[in-house]
C-alpha cells in the first residue's frame, strides 16, 4: 500500500523507500518526517492493527531507554527501520532484515542483541501504544514479541556477521576473494592444503577485524567436506555464501591421460562443489538466504586440446549450477558460475617463467604468444575483477541472479 504523503511539497527528505511501500499515512514538515501510520495485516482481523507515531511521541518516550543507538537516532531514520516490521515475509529479503535489526537492536555492534537493547524498542512502542490512533485492543509486548519471533525465523541475531566458506583460499584466485570478503565485513573460512591457512586465517582475523578459521581438508574426501561444514556451524550458526572455488589441472592427450588423474580432477573440480552445496543446502534453507557461487572457468563454455578431464569437469559444473539454481529459487538461495580466462596470479607467474625457459623466450613472448593468443582483450583477468563480482552476486542485490554462467574471459569464448 503506496502512503499517502501530508506536506506542501509532497516530496519526503530522504531514501524513505520503506516508509513509502509499508506506511499508510506520512506526514512531512520542512521535508523532515514527523509522522508516520502504519498498518500490520494479518488473515486474522482481530489481529491486524494500525500504528500512528510521532516525533514527538518518538523523542518523549526517549527519556525513558537506554539503547545508546535508539537514543541517537532521528524519527524518520527509525520510522524507515521499524517499517520492515509490518512488511510482509516475501517483500522483504533476509539482508534488509538484517540490517534494520542491526541498526535497532545492537548498539556495540558485537553481533549480539542485550535484554536492555530489546525492552529499549519495546518503551518505544509502548508510548506510541497509548495514543487513540492505535486500534484494536492488544498487548503490545506480547503482539510485538511474536513479530520478532516470526523475523527471527528468517535471521540469527547472535551471528549477525556474514559467514563465507571458501574452498582453496590459502592461495591464489581463492586467497584474494578471503581477503575481499574479509574486508567487507564477512567472518572467514579459510579452507585447503597449504599449513600456511593457519596463518592467513590469524592475519585476516588482524587486518579486518573479522573473526576466521581455518578448516583444512581432502577435497576428494565426502566425509572430510561434510565436517568442515559441520564446524563452519558450530563456529559461526550461519553459512551465507559458498564459494566452490578449489581446483586442479592436468595435461596430456587423452591416449597417455591416466585414468587416476581424471578421477581426481572430476573429484576435486565437480563432485566436492556437490558434497559442499548439499551439506550447506539445509542451513541455508533455514535461513531463507544463501549464496552459492562456483569458481567455474571460460573451459565451462568452450574447449582445448589435452585437458579433458578439466574441460569436462568445468562444463559439468554449470550443470550442476543451473540444477541447484531452480531448486534453490523458492527458499533464497542463488547459484551461479563464474567463467575467467586466464588470471594473473603467482601459480601463473611461476608458469610463465617456467615456459619461458623451456622455450628459451622471453617471459613477454610467452604471455603475448602462448598465454594470451585465445583473450581478444590481451590482458590477464584480475583477481581484483573476479572479487568484486563475486561480492556483488553474493549482496542481496544480486537476489535475482541465479543459474549464470558469466563469462570474465576478454572476449575469448565469443570467437
Amino acid at each position: 500500500m503506496s502512503a499517502q504523503v501530508v506536506e506542501s511539497h509532497n516530496v519526503l527528505p530522504f531514501n524513505a523507500e520503506l516508509i513509502n511501500k509499508y506506511s499508510k499515512y506520512v506526514k512531512t514538515i520542512s521535508k523532515r518526517v514527523v509522522e508516520v501510520e502504519f498498518c500490520w495485516f494479518q488473515k486474522d482481523p482481530r489481529q491486524s492493527f494500525n500504528m500512528r507515531m510521532t516525533e514527538k511521541q518518538f523523542e518523549e518516550a526517549k527519556k525513558n531507554i537506554r539503547s545508546k543507538k535508539l537514543l541517537q537516532m532521528k524519527f524518520e531514520t527509525f520510522s524507515d527501520l521499524i517499517a520492515v516490521v509490518f512488511a510482509n515475509d516475501a517483500d522483504i529479503d533476509t539482508y534488509t532484515l538484517r540490517n534494520t535489526f542491526d541498526h535497532l537492536f545492537d548498539q556495540n555492534n558485537n553481533g549480539t542483541i542485550e535484554r536492555e537493547e530489546f525492552e529499549s524498542l519495546l518503551t518505544l512502542l509502548q508510548a506510541f501504544h497509548h495514543e487513540k490512533h492505535l486500534q484494536n485492543n492488544f498487548q503490545l509486548t506480547e503482539s510485538f514479541s511474536r513479530v520478532f519471533e516470526d523475523r527471527n525465523n528468517h535471521i540469527s541475531f547472535k551471528a549477525k556477521r556474514a559467514t563465507a566458506l571458501i574452498t582453496g583460499s590459502t592461495s591464489g584466485i581463492g586467497h584474494d576473494l578471503a581477503k575481499g570478503f574479509a574486508a567487507k565485513g564477512y567472518n572467514i573460512v579459510v579452507n585447503g592444503t597449504r599449513k600456511e591457512g593457519y596463518q592467513i586465517a590469524e592475519q585476516l582475523k588482524l587486518e579486518h577485524n573479522i573473526d576466521a578459521i581455518y578448516l583444512p581438508a581432502n577435497m576428494k574426501n565426502a566425509d572430510e567436506l561434510n565436517t568442515v561444514v559441520e564446524k563452519t556451524l558450530e563456529k559461526f550458526e550461519r553459512i551465507d555464501v559458498l564459494i566452490n572455488n578449489a581446483g586442479v589441472q592436468y595435461v596430456a592427450p587423452i591416449d597417455e591421460f591416466p585414468i587416476e588423474k581424471w578421477r581426481d580432477i572430476i573429484d576435486i573440480n565437480l563432485t566436492s562443489a556437490f558434497v559442499l552445496s548439499k551439506a550447506v543446502w539445509q542451513q541455508m534453507k533455514k535461513q531463507h538466504f544463501g549464496r552459492i557461487i562456483n569458481m567455474a572457468s571460460v573451459h565451462s563454455l568452450v574447449a582445448s586440446e589435452y585437458k579433458t578431464a578439466y574441460v569436462s569437469s568445468k562444463h559439468a559444473l554449470i550443470g550442476l549450477t543451473k540444477v541447484l539454481a531452480l531448486e534453490g529459487a523458492p527458499h533464497g538461495i542463488t547459484v551461479n558460475s563464474l567463467c575467467p580466462g586466464y588470471v594473473r596470479t603467482p601459480l601463473v607467474d611461476k608458469q610463465i617463467h617456467n615456459q619461458a625457459k623451456y622455450h628459451n623466450i622471453s617471459e613477454e613472448d610467452v604471455i603475448s604468444k602462448i598465454l594470451l593468443t585465445k583473450h581478444a582483450i590481451k590482458e590477464f583477468v584480475t583477481t581484483d575483477t573476479l572479487t568484486e563480482l563475486t561480492l556483488f552476486l553474493a549482496s542481496a542485490q544480486a537476489s535475482t541472479i541465479s543459474g549464470t554462467a558469466i563469462p570474465i574471459d576478454c572476449a575469448w569464448s565469443s570467437s
